[in-house]
């Protein structure tokens, strides 16, 4: 069992009164291919007594919401292998076939909204989460769905001690943000060199994780950029997404620059 976004585990198991004040140990399962995304999402819920288990696309998912029980599962809609979409459709066979009772599926995109409100209306997720979003509401959502709904959902503080070490922790994280940025590089010239219908599609997928990921770290003009080259993919426009792959290595080499991170060349 994947019980962290291994190899690396950016913090441990720490108990922090988090701004919902849920101490249940909650089993969650989170599907995302980015390990940015892992990273952030396991820093968002460091506060809480929840068990996470990570998985790196649908199919993976599925096969762990299968093998176990979960109170909750977060899945990314666009995803190698098997999208969220899939997945969650495969889930709710699952759970149909062997007389299991209702887990909530959320979805988490950075799509817009009524692309998001198509997938809801197909019954499958029971919300659908755009990205990017921030701790309090994550936390939030998941108590929602886990919790009777005659139980009133705990105030935050207005000033919460956790608040403050959960912005420090997103902090510690960008360095590894922007340095995976940098080196991702490498990947889009190489695409954007070997051309054809298969680079163009990989080149989407990693313009729209870049656009959801970005947000989701404060970087808005990188997230713009990531939107740029998902659509320009879209339209086979090489030329284009060249371009906007140059503004990508001035905009990350300038953050880098405001956050005093040295990045290898």
């Amino acid at each position: 069992e994947k019980v962290q976004p291994a190899p690396e585990n950016p913090a441990g198991e720490g108990v922090v009164e988090a701004p919902v004040h849920d101490e249940r140990p909650l089993r969650l399962l989170v599907a995302d291919d980015s390990r940015d995304n892992q990273f952030l999402i396991q820093a968002y819920l460091e506060g809480t007594s929840y068990r996470i288990v990570f998985a790196d696309d649908g199919k993976q998912a599925l096969e762990r919401y299968q093998q176990g029980k979960f109170d909750l599962v977060l899945l990314d809609i666009q995803m190698p292998e098997m999208d969220g979409h899939t997945s969650a459709k495969l889930m709710r066979q699952w759970e149909a076939s062997h007389g299991l009772e209702r887990t909530p599926i959320l979805a988490i995109s950075a799509h817009g909204r009524q692309t998001m409100a198509v997938q809801l209306e197909q019954g499958n997720f029971d919300e659908c989460l755009t990205k990017p979003i921030s701790p309090e509401h994550l936390k939030r959502v998941i108590y929602e769905h886990t919790t009777s709904k005659s139980q009133p959902t705990p105030a935050v503080p207005a000033k919460d001690p956790a608040v403050v070490e959960m912005e420090q922790r997103i902090q510690a994280l960008v360095p590894g943000f922007l340095t995976n940025r940098l080196k991702e590089l490498g990947t889009l010239k190489g695409l954007v060199e070997a051309r054809g219908p298969e680079a163009l599609k990989k080149l989407g997928t990693l313009g729209h994780r870049l656009k959801g990921n970005a947000l989701s770290y404060g970087f808005p003009q990188l997230g713009l950029i990531g939107a740029r080259i998902e659509e320009c993919a879209e339209k086979a426009d090489f030329d284009a997404i060249t371009v906007a792959i140059g503004e990508l290595e001035k905009e990350v080499t300038r953050e880098a620059a405001r956050f005093q991170i040295s990045l290898p060349s």
